[in-house]
């Protein structure tokens, strides 16, 4: 009998669409929160158009989906900081139900 709590799976789709593009499923009992996402991490393009001392501290492009219990969309993306120096950081947009609308969702 296993005693880990936490299982990962990886999955590939046979299809033209998502050719190899993994899935991740991580799920578990017995911890700290119950949470529902789908995690969008884009691949890097081969070659960028701005100078690589502008992209030390680089993190790939994703858009988080959160489905329970917190409803929401964050996109995170890279910004040029404001200045005559090209120097790009990484930066959130978010959206979140709760504190856009007021009152609560309906249960599903």
């Amino acid at each position: 009998m296993c005693s880990t709590p936490f299982v990962v799976f990886r999955r590939f789709f046979d299809n033209w669409r998502w050719q190899d593009v993994p899935f991740y499923l991580r799920t578990g009992k017995r911890l700290s929160q119950q949470a529902s996402e789908i995690a969008i991490q884009f691949r890097s393009v081969p070659h960028q158009s701005i100078p690589s001392e502008a992209t030390l501290d680089w993190q790939p492009f994703r858009l988080t989906i959160s489905i329970h219990p917190d409803e929401g969309i964050v996109l995170r993306f890279q910004a040029k900081h404001p200045g005559a120096k090209m120097h790009l950081r990484s930066v959130e947009m978010k959206f979140n139900y709760r504190d856009t609308f007021v009152g609560r969702s309906p249960e599903a």
